[in-house]
């Protein structure tokens, strides 16, 4: 899926997106779901980071499919061309449709700080996963822990390992 389609379809569902560092993290998870949003992440201070999506959520905000709330310079909402972007990616949002709405209904809610913690804490068990290290609860909330806290403390931390693996997007074997 495209960044634009993926943020035209983000602003027009929850109405608002609550910053960049949201919109990073709502790619990331939704690569976590399934949905195919080609951009690299490394660890950044406030959790997993693209620089490339960075730059796309640039200019999906020059190209006015999002634009700024005049009181608030973080808050994004739909900008004039959000329709046009939802109709050129409408295919790509039906192919799509199942892991989206899940998507919205776990994480639609959240504050940028909370999806901040649930998106680092999937990146490091995703890591921990590749480089064929150890991958049990403990293991991943304390390297979580190592990277987030004291910013979250252990309760948040585990929080979100536990929904993640409910959810099915942390694999706990």
């Amino acid at each position: 899926m495209e960044a634009k389609t993926f943020a035209a379809f983000l602003v027009d569902s929850l109405g608002q997106i609550k910053g960049k560092k949201a919109f990073q993290k709502f790619v990331y998870l939704a690569k976590a779901h399934g949905i195919s949003i080609n951009h690299a992440y490394k660890m950044h201070y406030y959790g997993p980071y693209s620089e490339t999506l960075a730059e796309e959520f640039d200019d999906i905000y020059r190209e006015d499919v999002v634009d700024l709330k005049k009181q608030n310079d973080y808050i994004y909402v739909k900008g004039s061309k959000t329709k046009e972007a939802l109709t050129q990616g409408q295919e790509e949002i039906k192919d799509h449709q199942a892991p989206l709405e899940l998507l919205l209904q776990r994480f639609g809610h959240m504050t940028p700080r909370e999806l901040e913690i649930y998106s680092t804490t999937h990146f490091v068990w995703r890591i921990q996963l590749i480089f064929k290290r150890p991958t049990d609860r403990n293991t991943i909330i304390e390297e979580t822990k190592k990277a987030k806290f004291p910013k979250f403390n252990i309760h948040e931390i585990e929080r979100a390992y536990d929904d993640l693996v409910e959810w099915g997007l942390i694999n706990s074997k």
